[in-house]
């Protein structure tokens, strides 16, 4: 700086040019700004004198100047030098192995498949807009790409260092195609990646979910994803995102003015992600799948749910909501086709019915306000009463299916004896009555009513009905039919197939609440593996002698009830049969639940059966719980 400063006060008029006119008196001299006539020395003095000023304003001017160009040689070259890195040495992202999932024997359930798309990288892209317009066109024609392709990139993400898909789902000879024809435009490239391809496995599509594009929204609240990157959208896929997808690697590379790599400077290594082992059965899967689309047929249903639970340890042995989908036309991006014929089709079949599917249970709840009353005390286990098919309080009358005579708790879960429900629900004929309050307690404490943690995002919370709840929805009062429906599974009570599932297995498990799980350990790439422990919400939901009591009555239903079919399985099988009407219109329409666990005496199995509208139980739902029973445990 020096020099510099030096360079520009030795040709300035100042102290040094005038000593030189002292000492050469009556000479010319060379004035910095020119030749001039030799003057003698008391002009100079004369000049010295009467311009102080000028001095001290060339003094001012270069003391600026030396301040800017310290500020550009010590702060703004340090940035220049750092965008001029920027523009040779870029890093660019490897994305790892995406983990898969795999089935209770270890087989895998999807795999990865390349995937080619293409993308550009904007700051490879002219700086003026002419230039850019010119350059997406040359890029659209090349490509084939519609007109518009290039709107949204040029609003949002101009300039951008990240590689953005313009076209995706490329198969491999048109990538190879495009990589040659778009090799010498800047900013363009080929990118190879991975495609999920999920297995034929009836159901699994609403298991597992699928995969999509990280989309703008997502952006913000997935810090550290590539833009573009895959990324679970629903189901096991959005559940387990952090386990599968593992860890991004990066490769920095130099990069030529054209936006091309010349070389690799340094690389990382990503990390695969790990895979998730399910507790689902392959062949439960699909013979339950096969059983359910039977009873579609046979009853002129529309849809069909099925779960099958393993009591001992939540366990999701098997989950099918009939209408199902494939997964695969979302993989490479689904067209907008395709996805208008999936989200108009009147029976839902982007709806996973064993998570989201909220039904009336019937008489399937029975069990569990028998429960409730045994604990509560309201009446003795061996206690009968007369149930008649018509009983009458005050102005209303409710019916029952037929007139059940003299009945115990046992008999009247065996027979789905309204009456008798009514009277332990409500209250009837010097019977007491649980009540609503202690009715909805008991519900919640068996999983009813809300999230049973299951891993599976978003799921429906059914509906325990309350005095405040109905005054809230409804804007109506509580009425003595009101306890009376939801005593035997009707009204405004709702209750998903898992809950029911869940349910069941307390009972069948001697009153054990289990949080029900699909995935049962996680592996590494390093094939360590790290199981996920069975997690207890409530040890003892009610008393063991309790429990004891409901499941002799669920066996009972099975010996002399209204699931006798279950005989011929081919080890005892305890059950609870269910018809909950669904609409004040048609009281013929009906949903035909079959609830279900085997062995009776040490229960492997919990198996609940909901046909949407498919009328009687005895007639649709049973023989579906009795060919999956059977085929696991054939009659000897």
């Amino acid at each position: 700086m020096s020099s510099i400063f030096g360079h520009f006060y030795d040709g300035l008029p100042g102290d040094q040019s005038l000593r030189q006119a002292e000492n050469r008196e009556g000479d010319e001299y060379e004035h910095p700004l020119g030749r001039h006539p030799g003057r003698r020395v008391a002009e100079a003095e004369t000049v010295r004198r009467s311009y102080p000023w000028l001095a001290l304003l060339l003094l001012l001017c270069l003391g600026r100047l030396m301040v800017s160009l310290v500020h550009l040689q010590l702060q703004e070259a340090g940035q220049g030098v750092a965008e001029a890195t920027a523009n040779r040495a870029r890093p660019i992202p490897i994305l790892p192995r995406r983990g898969v999932f795999l089935d209770s024997d270890g087989k895998p359930l999807l795999t990865n498949k390349p995937s080619f798309s293409l993308a550009v990288t904007t700051a490879d892209f002219p700086i003026k807009a002419a230039d850019r317009a010119a350059r997406y066109q040359q890029i659209e024609q090349l490509a084939g790409l519609p007109g518009d392709t290039f709107v949204d990139l040029e609003k949002r993400w101009v300039f951008s260092l990240e590689p953005r898909i313009i076209k995706d789902n490329v198969d491999r000879d048109e990538a190879l195609l495009l990589s040659e024809k778009l090799s010498q435009v800047p900013g363009v490239q080929v990118v190879v990646s991975s495609e999920r391809q999920y297995d034929s496995l009836p159901g699994l599509s609403h298991i597992l979910g699928y995969v999509g594009r990280l989309s703008a929204a997502e952006e913000a609240s997935h810090p550290g994803y590539q833009t573009d990157e895959v990324i679970g959208k629903t189901g096991l896929e959005r559940q387990y995102e952090s386990a599968v997808r593992g860890q991004n690697g990066e490769e920095e590379v130099e990069i030529n003015a054209r936006g091309q790599i010349q070389r690799v400077i340094g690389s990382t290594n990503p990390v695969a992600g790990d895979n998730v082992q399910l507790y689902l059965d392959r062949g439960l899967q699909t013979e339950l799948t096969n059983a359910l689309r039977t009873a579609i047929q046979n009853s002129g249903a529309k849809a069909a749910v099925g779960i099958a639970l393993d009591p001992n340890t939540g366990g999701i042995l098997a989950s099918v909501s009939l209408p199902d989908y494939d997964a695969n036309l979302f993989s490479g991006g689904i067209s907008s086709a395709d996805y208008a014929k999936l989200t108009n089709d009147p029976t839902t079949p982007l709806l996973n019915r064993v998570l989201l599917g909220q039904y009336p249970s019937g008489s399937t709840i029975k069990p569990f306000i028998g429960a409730a009353a045994l604990a509560e005390h309201v009446i003795p286990v061996d206690k009968r009463i007369q149930t008649p098919e018509i009983i009458q309080v005050g102005q209303s009358v409710f019916r029952d299916w037929k007139a059940h005579g003299s009945a115990d708790l046992r008999q009247a879960i065996a027979e789905s004896n309204n009456v008798y429900f009514y009277s332990i629900g409500g209250g009837w004929n010097g019977i007491p009555g649980l009540g609503i309050d202690r009715i909805a307690d008991y519900l919640k404490r068996f999983g009813f009513g809300g999230d049973t943690k299951v891993d599976w995002p978003g799921e429906a919370p059914g509906n325990i009905p309350t005095p405040a709840g109905k005054k809230q929805q409804k804007g109506e009062s509580w009425y003595i039919g009101d306890t009376y429906n939801t005593a035997i599974g009707q009204g405004d009570l709702l209750v998903t197939p898992l809950q029911m599932a869940r349910g069941i297995a307390t009972i069948a498990n001697g009153g054990k609440l289990i949080e029900p799980r699909f995935a049962k350990a996680l592996t590494t790439p390093g094939g360590k593996t790290q199981p996920i422990e069975p997690r207890v919400d409530n040890p003892q939901v009610v008393p063991a002698d309790v429990i004891q009591i409901i499941q002799e009555a669920m066996r009972q239903t099975v010996t002399s009830g209204t699931a006798r079919p279950l005989q011929q399985v081919g080890v005892p099988v305890a059950a609870k049969t269910g018809t909950a009407q669904f609409t004040a219109v048609d009281k013929d329409k009906s949903h035909a639940w079959t609830v279900a666990y085997a062995p009776a005496d040490h229960p492997q199995i919990v198996l609940v059966v909901v046909i949407e509208g498919g009328g009687e139980s005895f007639d649709v739902a049973v023989p579906v719980v009795k060919d999956v029973l059977s085929w696991k445990w054939p009659p000897s």
